[in-house]
């Protein structure tokens, strides 16, 4: 370790002024010069000059931090031309507390082997401009670099007390902490779908559980009402179902009310309805009913009791006509009986049961006046009378030859 004593942190924070900054020079300028500085901090910190890379470092980041943000054309520059500038000098300022932490260990060593050495800082003598020397200098090196960096002792002072807080502010004016805002909303904004989703799943959950709730309160208000209105059969009568819920008591909304009530109206109408075309349906079965009924009495079939009671002919040759030369005469009373039987197959009918033909008169008596031959049957099963004719499609073959 030389002789002469290191510099303070003081001192060479003072060394590092000016910085050579200048308003009337473009960005590009101020640029070229910070990274100069750093690259010459670099190469000094390679060789082991700690002092001049703490010197070179600071005018780095003093002109990056503090001095471009205050330029003029600063502002027109875009968020990510500004973001590189906060990044760049934020690197310098790393590299500038690495240096910083070996001069203050160089200068408490110092200190610790010359306790009796005196701290005042040493003369500063004015620098020369350099020329050409023919003849070795009498200065030796050592003294230059005290008297060139003693020279910026006084400025240096405030550098390290007030540099953190001289950067906050100086990036507060320009705007570079609402470029880090920037970059951390931009951060934030690719979590804010995840966010988004979350928040509308939470929703309609809480929709879903809601009508729910809405449901079941109605029915609640239903079994409670059934409760009060069916109290002394319900005393009576055991039952395993469960005491009306809590909410039963609580009021009802005016549009749940309203759709309670109208349901019950519904229900009514539908019962109603339901009533009338039982009682249209079995009016309509009890008409069918009565209507078969005369028509099986006033067109007896061939083989019903009225038919079997008929004398036979005496001419059986007498219905062997052709049916060309037949006259077209209905066996029925009229025609419109007639085309009746004849349509009536087209309506479903439906008898319950089919009621005994008993004859009203005694038609034993022929046409032309003699006395038909009555069959007498034996048995009691022959008395009684067989069912009325229903064969439709009979019936209306017939009525077609008829026409």
């Amino acid at each position: 370790m030389s002789s002469r004593r290191p510099f303070s942190i003081q001192e060479l924070a003072a060394r590092s002024r000016p910085t050579g900054y200048d308003a009337s020079k473009s960005l590009k300028d101020l640029l070229r010069i910070a990274t100069a500085e750093r690259n010459a901090g670099d190469q000094a910190k390679d060789a082991g000059d700690v002092e001049s890379a703490f010197i070179h470092y600071a005018k780095a980041s003093t002109l990056m931090l503090e001095d471009l943000p205050t330029h003029p054309k600063f502002a027109e520059l875009t968020s990510s031309q500004k973001d590189a500038v906060v990044v760049h000098g934020q690197a310098i300022l790393d590299s500038l507390g690495a240096v910083k932490r070996l001069v203050s260990q160089r200068f408490s060593d110092w200190r610790t082997e010359h306790p009796d050495a005196d701290l005042s800082a040493p003369v500063v003598q004015p620098q020369q401009p350099r020329r050409r020397q023919t003849q070795p200098t009498h200065q030796p090196r050592d003294t230059y670099e005290e008297a060139r960096r003693a020279q910026q002792q006084k400025e240096a002072r405030r550098l390290v007390e007030e540099q953190e807080r001289r950067q906050r502010r100086a990036a507060r004016d320009a705007g570079a902490y609402d470029q880090v805002a920037a970059l951390t909303t931009r951060r934030d904004a690719t979590a804010a779908p995840y966010d988004q989703v979350a928040n509308i799943t939470a929703a309609r959950i809480r929709e879903k559980a809601r009508r729910a709730q809405q449901q079941k309160e109605p029915a609640a208000l239903v079994e409670s009402k059934n409760a009060a209105n069916d109290g002394p059969r319900a005393t009576q009568e055991p039952t395993t179902k469960s005491p009306p819920s809590p909410l039963a008591a609580m009021p009802l909304p005016p549009y749940q009310v309203a759709n309670i009530t109208a349901a019950r109206i519904r229900e009514k109408q539908d019962n109603r309805l339901e009533k009338e075309k039982l009682e249209e349906l079995k009016r309509a079965q009890e008409a069918r009913f009565w209507d078969t009924l005369l028509r099986s009495r006033s067109v007896p079939g061939p083989d019903s009791y009225r038919a079997r009671l008929r004398p036979s002919r005496s001419n059986p040759n007498r219905h062997r006509l052709s049916h060309r030369s037949r006259p077209r005469l209905c066996r029925f009373r009229n025609h419109s009986t007639c085309a009746r039987a004849a349509t009536h197959w087209k309506r479903r009918t439906s008898v319950p049961f089919s009621p005994p033909d008993h004859p009203t008169a005694d038609p034993t008596t022929d046409p032309d006046g003699s006395r038909a031959e009555v069959h007498r049957p034996g048995s009691r099963a022959e008395h009684r009378p067989s069912r009325p004719r229903t064969d439709l499609w009979r019936a209306k073959r017939e009525c077609a030859r008829c026409l």
